[in-house]
């Protein structure tokens, strides 16, 4: 223990003492704040979020969210109202986001492009003049607009100023197209009845006897041809016999060709059919 009113030798020592012991506390301080860093991160890090609990967003979305499907239901009933049933056009309202009515602003603006359209069409109007190069032109035609000459005279007029080649068409003249108006269809004429009626009857016989008449020709000339055909495709033998059998059955009544195929030419033979030959005795023992 040093004495009183005397410095301790050590001095020095001790003051080195006391700044390595002071060091190493600052350091274990600041090791103890990370250390503590450290874990209150990793416990709000690892710890799970509980069920249930709402994230602190939705409260701001959830009344959007309720306006969406709203809105989706809505237009999805809409849309099959509009696809499934039949609804009239003038049934089909605007959505109050598009309503017809206009606010005074926009109809202002309308109104002021509106006075500006039409002060530019005036300017236009007002400083429009005619072309002089055709002035004479068009009063030369306005007073003689058929006369060949003049025509001319404008066409080459027309050709020298836009540099342009026009044809001249030949004019078609119709002649036969003319005539009287023919009367409405609405109701007949007064001799329509007495002068009209029957001479389109006639005129209808006559139609359908010519109709017929051609018919005729048409089925006669089809079977000539046909007859010839079959003439050409037989052996002139059977095609000779063809014809007189033709003939044959063209010139004798129904009734004789059938006796003929019944009883093989009654008038040129005699009626004998072998009956007697084969059962003769047979016969007269009967009888």
């Amino acid at each position: 223990m040093a004495k009183r009113g005397r410095k301790p030798l050590n001095r020095g020592w001790r003051v080195q003492q006391q700044g390595g012991h002071g060091h190493m506390q600052g350091m274990h301080g600041m090791h103890g704040m990370q250390q503590q860093k450290f874990e209150r991160h990793r416990s709000q890090r690892l710890n799970p979020e509980q069920i249930g609990t709402s994230v602190h967003d939705e409260s701001d979305t959830i009344s959007f969210r309720n306006h969406l499907l709203a809105n989706y239901i809505l237009a999805a009933g809409w849309m099959d109202a509009l696809t499934t049933q039949a609804v009239p056009v003038g049934r089909i309202g605007r959505p109050a986001l598009y309503s017809e009515l206009l606010r005074p602003d926009d109809l202002q603006a309308r109104k002021a492009a509106a006075a500006e359209e039409v002060a530019a069409l005036e300017a236009r109007l007002d400083s429009w003049t005619p072309d002089s190069a055709f002035r004479e032109t068009y009063a030369e035609l306005e007073k003689s607009p058929l006369d060949r000459e003049a025509v001319e005279r404008a066409l080459a007029r027309y050709e020298h100023h836009f540099r342009r080649t026009a044809r001249m068409q030949q004019p078609v003249v119709f002649r036969s197209c003319g005539g009287r108006p023919q009367p409405a269809g609405g109701c007949a004429p007064d001799n329509y009845w007495s002068e009209i009626y029957p001479r389109l009857r006639e005129q209808r016989a006559r139609r359908l006897f010519e109709e017929r008449k051609r018919q005729r020709e048409e089925e006669k000339l089809k079977e000539q041809a046909t007859t010839e055909q079959l003439q050409l495709q037989l052996p002139p033998d059977a095609a000779a016999a063809a014809a007189t059998a033709h003939q044959a059955q063209a010139a004798e009544p129904p009734s004789a060709q059938m006796l003929d195929t019944m009883f093989n030419d009654i008038d040129q033979e005699p009626f004998n059919n072998g009956f007697d030959d084969a059962f003769g005795e047979l016969d007269s023992a009967f009888f």
